[in-house]
């Protein structure tokens, strides 16, 4: 199955112990997400693709031991490559919330269809999300609220955005003075 058909769900930081355990960076909102997999797809650094099974889970869902990795030299391997789950193996989530992978790339425009940008990627902070949305050239007069990145942050909350799913798009409103969009 092509990298492309699936998920991150975490990353291998480093070894932990000297009996083949792995410490784990959670890529999920999911609680206990690892302990119900019994198998996991590893993409390591180099682009090698394994498949392993989970014999353990430990220290919430940080640390996994995988059957067959059995000291740190063998755990310390994986180092940085990444856990992942083919897409359709994906929790369904409730109507109004999305992944965050299935938005990057969604055309970013005002309610009046004035195009924007790109949405890049989504900055987690602890009041809300801002989306990162690559603006598209010539459409930013101003200082760029990301100096030198051609992009700006939006905050994700309702009253400022609508995601449409059916047409790959998130309508923006009530932010001209942060955009500070020229006419086309």
């Amino acid at each position: 199955m092509a990298p492309s058909e699936m998920i991150a769900i975490g990353r291998i930081t480093r070894p932990h112990g000297l009996k083949g355990m792995v410490r784990v960076m959670p890529l999920t909102d999911i609680p206990g997400r690892f302990r119900t997999l019994k198998e996991v797809v590893v993409e390591k650094v180099d682009g090698t693709i394994v498949t392993l099974t989970i014999e353990s889970v430990s220290g919430g869902d940080s640390l996994l031991k995988f059957h067959g990795i059995d000291s740190s030299e063998q755990a310390d391997a994986l180092r940085n490559a990444f856990l992942l789950v083919r897409r359709e193996d994906a929790p369904p989530l409730p109507e109004g919330v999305f992944y965050v992978f299935d938005l990057i790339g969604y055309d970013v425009q005002t309610e009046e269809g004035q195009p924007i940008g790109t949405l890049n990627d989504v900055l987690r902070y602890p009041a809300n999300d801002a989306y990162v949305v690559r603006l598209h050239p010539g459409r930013f007069k101003g200082s760029s609220p990301r100096p030198g990145t051609g992009e700006v942050l939006i905050p994700a909350v309702r009253e400022f955005v609508r995601i449409d799913p059916e047409h790959r798009k998130i309508i923006v409103r009530g932010i001209e003075e942060l955009l500070e969009l020229g006419s086309s």
